[in-house]
């Protein structure tokens, strides 16, 4: 922060200051640059000072240089991880299956579609081919829950009025519509696992378990045959669903979350599942499209 005010005294301009500490090591050699940079820049006799300058500083710093140097790392990670915490929202739903509680209000951003951002949040953020949470904060109607670029979450609400930022209101995420769209996306997980393995040549390149819409694509040199065999491929499906398998997490819930069903494979996810298979209820491949050696299933789910 100091070496950038001293910086901007000397008249250097913005893309001027990276390229200055770009060529120093030491802290005495940047600030001996400053008094030497001039446009153009006198390279030579810059590159000449900082040797002098980074020799002393490395030399006399010898015996603790290392242990420094982790210390100052480590202090930047730190504060850098402040500033990201303070943007982003905790997304509680990954680890915790909790529809109801309380919220502390980080950001209201009023418009035609007012959002609302807190410290962490029990609301499915739609992605990962699942549909958004819906519910209430405040008691105010939650609409849409999309991910922001800065690693918030933004709730959008019918109204903004009377939430404050730094306020701590309730919330209730609406539980039938969680399950329903969990359950969509758990049979695509179930899809998914006995599809590769029936047919191992065969992967997954893509989902979207709106209900209604539901789907999962797949490439590999089977996909033909899984067009011939899909009678059997949803008998295996309903007889998975009938063992009721359990459906559990594995890995770190923020950082490697995976879905297992059963004994299959574990899928890295970030969506809510039901608990178990037993929860689907009647499965059903609604079609079956191959376009260019991709082939798309389509599916259904009822209540049993």
């Amino acid at each position: 922060m100091v070496l950038g005010a001293q910086a901007t005294q000397k008249g250097l301009r913005f893309l001027e200051v990276p390229l200055m500490t770009g060529t120093n090591y030491a802290g005495g050699a940047e600030f001996a640059a400053i008094d030497l940079w001039a446009s153009p820049p006198p390279i030579l006799m810059i590159a000449a000072v900082t040797l002098l300058s980074t020799a002393a500083e490395a030399t006399a710093d010898m015996g603790n240089r290392r242990d420094r140097r982790w210390l100052g790392g480590s202090v930047a990670a730190r504060h850098q991880l402040r500033e990201l915490e303070t943007a982003m929202t905790i997304k509680r739903y990954l680890d915790d299956r909790a529809l109801n509680g309380v919220v502390e209000v980080t950001a209201v951003i009023p418009g035609d579609r007012p959002i609302v951002r807190c410290n962490e949040t029990w609301f499915h953020a739609q992605g990962g081919g699942q549909k958004a949470d819906r519910g209430t904060l405040a008691a105010i109607p939650v609409l849409d829950v999309r991910h922001a670029p800065d690693g918030a979450v933004d709730h959008i609400v019918a109204v903004s009025d009377g939430l404050e930022v730094g306020g701590r209101y309730a919330f209730a995420v609406d539980e039938e519509w969680r399950v329903l769209n969990s359950k969509f996306h758990t049979a695509a997980h179930l899809l998914v696992s006995v599809c590769e393995s029936m047919f191992p040549s065969v992967s997954v390149i893509a989902g979207h378990q709106w209900p209604g819409e539901a789907r999962v694509d797949f490439v590999g040199e089977a996909v033909e045959e899984i067009i011939e065999r899909s009678d059997q491929l949803e008998q295996v499906i309903r007889d998975e669903i009938r063992r009721d398998l359990p459906v559990t997490f594995v890995g770190d819930p923020y950082v490697s979350r995976a879905c297992q069903i059963g004994g299959y494979a574990p899928i890295a996810c970030s969506g809510t599942h039901a608990l178990s298979t037993g929860e689907l209820g009647q499965f059903r491949i609604r079609s079956a499209k191959l376009k260019r050696g991709q082939l798309r299933l389509g599916y259904e789910i009822t209540a049993a």
